[in-house]
């Protein structure tokens, strides 16, 4: 056990107070940091990683990029970027070949030591995702655990935003096709952090609570023009107000059991 002695000198008027000694156990670990904090999007759209075919990736591997994302720790990557995800068919013959495809992603997790998350296109039949599935963890055996159904559907940007409801129905009908490839995924939806005018969150926790393993939300604390670190760091009282009320949110809505249940990610 390291041990560090630390004096405290208080100046009082009448006598100086005697000398505290404070023991320190550096080796003691009181609370474990999940490290899928440490995450990024990893866009299909990114040629420069794997320039050439999937077959040839070895060969045409960005080799400094990787090494370089392996050093920084990242943990977690999200594939395949963004709304793009909802508009992206993982098996069309008409794909780009310089893009990242899937057996590339996965490539790409192995070699930095992360771990993989995919979202399905929420616009496309279930049949479509649990495909994805198969090939992953059965043709393949890359035994992906992590996935999510569409991106930010809340959001009227959103390619094929729809109502809570109407959301939360095409939930479940994603997470029985792709469970019944392989049971063993956890299946994320993603909510709004904060406010939202359709109580998105409730109302989807409501029809389809039994059925999310996962949810994800998006914080966006830099604004344009505050891009900077200053801007960073005073978010982060807002930032855990909002995840303390989506936590709040949900335990209200399917009870603590449930909520403690349920991964949360950023």
């Amino acid at each position: 056990m390291r041990t560090h002695y630390v004096l405290f000198l208080f100046l009082a008027s009448i006598a100086a107070a005697q000398p505290v000694r404070v023991e320190i156990d550096a080796g003691r670990v009181t609370q474990t940091i999940s490290p899928w904090l440490y995450g990024i999007n990893t866009a299909r759209w990114d040629e420069s990683l794997f320039p050439g075919p999937s077959d040839e990736m070895l060969l045409s591997a960005d080799r400094d990029a990787i090494a370089k994302v392996r050093a920084s720790g990242l943990k977690l990557l999200k594939y395949p970027g963004g709304n793009d995800a909802d508009a992206y068919v993982w098996n069309s013959p008409s794909n780009n070949a310089t893009e990242m495809d899937t057996d590339e992603y996965i490539a790409f997790c192995r070699a930095v030591g992360a771990e993989p998350f995919i979202t399905v296109n929420f616009n496309e039949p279930p049949g479509l995702a649990a495909e994805w599935v198969r090939y992953c963890n059965v043709v393949c055996g890359y035994n992906v655990k992590l996935w999510e159904v569409g991106d930010e559907q809340w959001g009227t940007w959103a390619k094929g935003h729809a109502p809570p409801e109407e959301y939360a129905k095409k939930y479940i009908s994603f997470v029985k096709a792709m469970r019944a490839v392989d049971p063993t995924i956890k299946v994320a939806t993603n909510v709004p952090l904060g406010p939202h005018p359709e109580n998105w969150t409730e109302r989807v926790f409501r029809a389809a609570g039994d059925y999310i393993d996962m949810l994800t939300y998006t914080f966006f604390p830099q604004q344009w023009g505050k891009e900077n670190d200053d801007t960073l760091f005073a978010s982060v009282p807002r930032f855990k107000e909002l995840v303390h009320q989506l936590r709040r949110d949900v335990e209200r809505v399917v009870g603590r059991e449930k909520a403690d249940s349920i991964l949360y990610v950023n």
